[in-house]
């Protein structure tokens, strides 16, 4: 499985920054432009999986999880 996770450059302008996060280094349009690229490569995977923006992060963890426990076939 391919689990996409959209970068919050995707979502709205005010929650992506580099501010808290050290490892960004892209600003927003290269950041939209890198998620649509890795988008794009993974789109014929017959098990991908798309977790969308979600407002708090740990939602968007508690979404990955449930897609990898579909993809596992666990309960």
């Amino acid at each position: 499985a391919v689990f996409h996770l959209v970068s919050t450059a995707c979502g709205k302008e005010n929650d992506y920054t580099l501010e808290n996060n050290e490892a960004r280094t892209e600003g927003i349009i290269e950041a939209q432009k890198i998620d649509k690229r890795t988008r794009d490569v993974w789109e014929n995977h017959p098990n991908l999986k798309i977790i969308e923006n979600c407002a708090e992060f740990d939602e968007k963890m508690r979404v990955l999880m449930e897609k990898i426990f579909e993809i596992m076939k666990i309960n």
